[in-house]
């Protein structure tokens, strides 16, 4: 779940990312483009980008508008389930964070999806995943073994 500065939640069910405004709960949209169960939403810093992860790995970075296109789509980024997602300040990178094999993240460029850096531990299932906004980034995770 994530909320932008313009009051608008984002939010998983099933195969959708529904879009609602706090100020009129009434106003729902949703975006239907994953072919599989989406797990991870989350706004970037402008609010006006989304990025979102579903159950096979795949990554969707769409414009948060009424019609929605699509800037990047990014097929098996992790070999499992993708569990959470953020954004630098600058919306020039994100992090993904979930079930792999030998990496449980990545860092990932949003223009080319080169990977920048790999997020690997004791666990192999990383729950959740945030980033600083500014230089220099400082990345905070959380697994299945509890650590932080």
């Amino acid at each position: 779940m994530s909320i932008n500065k313009e009051g608008r939640l984002a939010y998983c069910a099933h195969n959708l990312i529904v879009l609602r405004n706090i100020k009129n709960i009434n106003e729902v949209e949703t975006f239907k483009q994953h072919k599989n169960r989406t797990c991870c939403v989350r706004f970037n810093s402008c609010g006006n980008w989304v990025i979102s992860g579903d159950i096979k790995g795949t990554i969707i970075i769409w414009e948060a508008d009424k019609n929605y296109p699509i800037r990047k789509l990014y097929e098996n980024v992790m070999k499992g389930m993708i569990r959470d997602v953020c954004w630098t300040g600058d919306s020039k990178r994100f992090m993904v964070a979930g079930e792999g094999t030998k990496e449980f993240g990545r860092a990932l460029l949003v223009d080319t999806g080169s990977q920048c850096g790999i997020i690997n531990g004791s666990t192999r299932t990383c729950l959740s995943i945030d980033v600083t906004k500014d230089r220099p980034y400082l990345l905070a995770i959380t697994g299945e073994d509890q650590a932080v």
